[in-house]
């Protein structure tokens, strides 16, 4: 239909994430799932987001909530990156 809001811009991501997340605790609660793989997707996550946030508010000064919810953007993604490696 191509409408967007901003509190839908920051409920649908979070509600993916927590849907995937669910599903991966679930998975490996009952053992159909690894306990390894849950952690690497979970752990995946959690590392992009925190990467995110440090790099936005220490690169941007911004103190927006969106990286804690929506993508980030290639730019902040990319110096989150070259942090991490160097």
């Amino acid at each position: 239909m191509g409408c967007s809001s901003v509190l839908g811009s920051y409920l649908d991501p979070l509600g993916d994430k927590a849907l995937v997340g669910c599903v991966v605790g679930a998975l490996a609660a009952q053992g159909a799932l690894p306990i390894w793989v849950a952690t690497l997707i979970i752990g995946r996550w959690v590392h992009v987001q925190l990467t995110t946030c440090v790099v936005h508010t220490g690169i941007g000064g911004s103190s927006s909530l969106s990286p804690l919810y929506g993508q980030p953007s290639q730019a902040h993604l990319k110096k989150g990156e070259t942090m991490l490696l160097s």
